[in-house]
């Protein structure tokens, strides 16, 4: 059965994107989240090898990532409170991904990661105008969880750290395109780019389970 879901979220991920681009608003009402919820389907597939608290938390960010999905897709869209449920999803893989090894206080790591990214959020905080409060603590949640993947990966290498690592970074890209899609200059392949490497993200988290 779960070999089945991995083409049906192609379909309706790719429906949904070109929705976006007939302009077909009422699809991507259902659409976006109707993929998202297929990816929680995938992770409740998943044979449980692993503490069920790891389980409980992936599908709580995965359910807070759907609650996002809806917020951002809502004819009128609701930034803030989709920004807040991505927050909280981020939060609960933090806590997730700390749960077998401990948080990691590496700082080297924290260091690479924040000076990778330090050229784009200064572009994205010069345009982010009232927004920047709200933008600048999600932005930091979102390092504080590529500074945790990163060295779990890099101490572990085992096929979960490699999983949740690889989607933290597509994770990262989905939400910088977005950002700067929204704050600083629009791009025509955004909705592709952001919406594609997000759900292979959100697929990555669930396969880790």
């Amino acid at each position: 059965m779960e070999k089945f879901l991995y083409p049906i979220i192609a379909l309706t991920g790719s429906v949904h994107i070109a929705a976006f681009y007939l302009k077909k608003p009422i699809w991507r009402l259902f659409l976006k989240p109707a993929t998202t919820i297929l990816v929680i389907v995938l992770a409740l597939m998943q044979p449980v090898y692993i503490p069920e608290t790891y389980r409980i938390l992936i599908l709580a960010g995965l359910v807070f990532s759907l609650i996002g999905d809806v917020m951002l897709v809502l004819p009128k869209e609701q930034f803030i409170p989709g920004l807040v449920s991505f927050f909280i999803a981020h939060i609960l893989f933090i806590v997730a991904f700390s749960l077998d090894f401990g948080f990691q206080w590496e700082w080297i790591f924290f260091i690479i990661v924040l000076v990778v990214m330090s050229p784009y959020l200064w572009i994205l905080f010069r345009n982010t105008k009232e927004m920047t409060f709200p933008v600048v603590a999600y932005a930091l949640v979102l390092l504080v969880l590529l500074w945790q993947t990163l060295a779990r990966f890099w101490f572990y290498a085992d096929s979960r750290s490699t999983y949740i690592f690889l989607g933290t970074l597509l994770f990262v890209f989905s939400d910088s395109v977005l950002a700067y899609n929204k704050f600083v200059k629009k791009i025509l392949p955004a909705e592709l780019l952001f919406m594609v490497t997000y759900w292979s993200a959100l697929i990555l988290f669930a396969l880790s389970i």
